[in-house]
């Protein structure tokens, strides 16, 4: 398993894999029109990916940023992409810095690519973050993604202590 305390160079390893024929056929292999269907990711590296988002500054930022603009389409649900503010006020770079972790720390992990998995554990990270869930590691967490993940995550059975 890859270690993801030190997460320099990131950008530019997943950059290199990207191009490289390993990424091309690691990221196509699971789009729509493939046929196939990636395998739940392990509730595990869900909490793993999560807890990346929450620790590393970069990322954390990024997630930050990514709240606060849900926020703002949140109060504003006729905030179309046509209005004059909605590219000045979208954190573009943010969601960009987020997607490209996603992918990166999917490929460190070895697991079979589902960005929709991916996004439910950056959905467990804003959750812990806005105080809607007390803990990544909690029960409450895990039910949670039991109750609305569950075609996404694999879990190994047991409940949270």
């Amino acid at each position: 398993m890859a270690d993801f305390d030190d997460i320099t160079g990131w950008r530019d390893e997943l950059k290199a894999f990207r191009q490289s024929d390993e990424g091309k056929a690691y990221f196509e292999e699971y789009e729509i029109g493939s046929g196939k269907i990636a395998p739940k990711m392990p509730f595990e590296n869900a909490l793993e990916l999560a807890g990346l988002m929450l620790r590393h500054q970069e990322i954390y930022q990024a997630l930050l940023k990514g709240i606060e603009w849900n926020r703002i389409l949140e109060e504003r649900p006729n905030f179309f992409h046509d209005h004059p503010d909605y590219w000045d006020l979208n954190p573009v770079e943010s969601h960009e810095t987020r997607n490209d972790f996603m992918d990166w720390y999917a490929f460190k992990s070895g697991l079979p690519y589902d960005d929709g998995a991916l996004h439910m554990a950056e959905i467990l990270a804003k959750m812990v973050e806005r105080k809607e869930l007390p803990a990544l590691r909690s029960p409450q967490a895990e039910a949670y993604a039991r109750s609305d993940f569950e075609i996404f995550f694999e879990f190994d059975g047991k409940q949270s202590e």
